[in-house]
Order: structure tokens, then sequence, then C-alpha cells
């Protein structure tokens, strides 16, 4: 997965272009209540197309919504989860037991949800990201946010070296992880 299109579920997210983008995955946001468009979205996906993967994104693993989230999200048999804010591989770790419970629960087959992390929100999260590697079988992405990061650390220049030096740890960390 190389490439990744963001919609936004909640505002009305366009199968049709999602599937002429070219991209490997659409990652949905959801916002509200988009529990039924995230299901229709899914299922349209399915029908149309062989290929694109459906990631939905996710609350950060201690948020109090996760467990909320991952109940509406793993029936719908998304491929997989976007852990937002992922902070190392003990995040990794917790979702991919909430998952198998879950998939169990719906009678889906054990490690069937990949996970995506995005990191970024963090610098701990950064320098985490060599723990990633054999952390669960479920990993199928690694993203990098900088802006939270060049947020976090002061940044305005979006070049800077450090934010630099995080990409270059997303793209060693995905390489050794094999994704």
């Amino acid at each position: 997965m190389r490439s990744c299109l963001i919609l936004d579920i909640a505002a009305g997210g366009d199968v049709s272009a999602a599937l002429a983008c070219g991209a490997d995955a659409v990652l949905l946001r959801r916002a509200g209540e988009a529990a039924h468009a995230t299901r229709a979205f899914i299922a349209d996906v399915r029908r149309q197309s062989k290929g694109l993967k459906v990631f939905v994104e996710i609350a950060p693993i201690e948020s109090e919504s996760v467990e909320g989230e991952l109940d509406s999200v793993v029936g719908f048999a998304p491929d997989g989860v976007f852990l937002s804010a992922c902070a190392d591989r003990t995040s990794l770790s917790q979702l991919a037991a909430k998952l198998a419970v879950r998939e169990a629960e719906a009678g889906l087959t054990h490690g069937a949800t990949k996970i995506a992390a995005f990191v970024g929100a963090d610098p701990a999260a950064v320098l985490a990201l060599p723990s990633f590697a054999d952390a669960t079988k479920r990993l199928a992405a690694i993203a990098f946010d900088e802006a939270p990061l060049r947020a976090g650390l002061g940044l305005a220049e979006p070049d800077a070296a450090p934010i630099a030096t995080a990409r270059g740890l997303v793209v060693l960390a995905a390489a050794a992880a094999g994704v």
C-alpha cells in the first residue's frame, strides 16, 4: 500500500471518485454518526472493485471512544483500521488483541482486519518506530503526518531537519516491518 486517498465519510465520500483516483487504499475518516455511510461505502467498494483496500480511521488506543468505534467498524469488515496517533508497539499489540476479539464476535477470519499506524503526533512515537517491526502480523502500513509533529516541535519549515529525520525513520521502520 503506497498511496492512500483520505475521505471524510460524513461529508459524503464518493465511491466513484475513490475508484478513479488510482490509490491503493481509501482511508475513511468518520465524523459524528457516520456508521451507515461507512457500511454503505465499504459495500459499494466491494461490489465495484477487487483491488481497492478500505481502511477506517479510529481514535488513539488510549481514547475512551476507541472501544465503541471498533465495535461499530469491525462488523463492516473493512480491510483494516488506521490507528491515529500510534504511540508505540504496545499500542499496536493492544489494538491487535481488541481486533481479534471483535473478529471472533463478528465471525470474521482471525487476522483479517489489518492495522495501519499514523505516527507524528508525538516525538516519542517517532523514536519508538524501530519497535513496530514485530509488534503484530496485522501491521500493513506506517503513515507519517508531519503537521502535528511540526507543531509540537514549534517548527515553521516543512523541511526542517527533525521532520526529514522523522520521515526517513518512517521509511526505514516500514521497510524493517515489510510494509
